[in-house]
């Protein structure tokens, strides 16, 4: 992975996938998500505050984080990006509605994946890229810090903020449930004004996201837990009204799970300093 002092744009290519590592917003193309693009954008290492004081007690509490860094998608994984894994590995699962038109648009998030499938994919990717990530760089999914951190904070300012655009709620940031009815995924970047400080898209609203996190408890908090056949989702979808709807906000689900509001996105940085533990079916 480049520098971020670089100022350099590093792209591979997959087939028809292009993968494409930016160190600013500035260097994305204009216009809608290109459904052969993998676009990323590169988040510096430092020091974050994650979790909150004021909300749930899970998602406290606050602490100091250490991030070292990594490159984010600036979009979930779509459909057609997807689907490069599927013509290259015939015998892979397809993703549950993958026949179905209200969730297979080329540039809709996939979702019916679980964890694992998830996983597997990011997996792929490494291997196919092979020697043009960086020394000892991986695809994978981003921990539930790092998420947080593209997601919420304000390099400018060196605070969190409590959505991804600001600290008002605004109603066009994010796909979310209305007071009546859920919504389906809509295409990746349909809300823009959601963008976070570093030009990451899609956080909050729309389909929830697998971390690479196990399900654990904070730092400092009481009662610690662990929940080793669990990991963290983040983002809440568009299944979920506005009142959850913050950066700290996560739930859990098991690895073997999968919904039609649940994606993921990649990111390309070094392996986890711990290996993420997974219990057996």
């Amino acid at each position: 992975m480049p520098s971020s002092n670089s100022r350099m744009r590093s792209t591979t290519r997959i087939g028809q996938l292009h993968i494409d590592i930016h160190v600013s917003p500035a260097n994305l193309a204009d216009g809608a998500p290109s459904a052969h693009v993998l676009s990323l954008i590169e988040i510096p290492g430092g020091s974050v505050l994650i979790g909150s004081d004021t909300d749930f007690p899970d998602e406290g509490p606050r602490h100091l984080a250490d991030v070292p860094p990594f490159a984010i998608g600036v979009y979930p994984v779509t459909n057609r990006q997807y689907s490069v894994l599927l013509d290259a590995i015939s015998d892979t699962p397809r993703p549950h509605y993958w026949h179905d038109d209200r969730f297979n648009a080329p540039n809709q998030p996939v979702v019916g994946v679980s964890w694992r499938e998830a996983v597997a994919y990011t997996d792929w990717l490494t291997r196919e890229l092979s020697g043009q990530l960086g020394m000892g760089h991986i695809v994978r999914l981003p921990s539930t810090t790092e998420w947080e951190k593209a997601a919420a904070w304000d390099p400018a300012y060196q605070l969190p903020r409590r959505y991804p655009w600001g600290n008002t709620w605004n109603p066009n940031g994010a796909h979310t449930a209305t007071a009546t009815a859920a919504a389906y995924p809509l295409p990746v970047g349909s809300r823009p004004a959601g963008m976070s400080a570093y030009g990451i898209q899609d956080m909050l609203g729309n389909v929830w996201e697998w971390t690479a996190s196990v399900s654990t408890s904070y730092p400092g908090a009481a009662p610690h837990f662990v929940e080793a056949d669990s990991y963290v989702i983040r983002g809440g979808s568009c299944a979920l009204r506005p009142t959850h709807m913050r950066c700290t906000y996560h739930c859990r689900l098991p690895a073997s799970y999968w919904r039609y509001h649940l994606g993921f996105r990649i990111v390309v940085a070094l392996p986890l300093m711990e290996a993420e533990p997974l219990n057996a079916d």
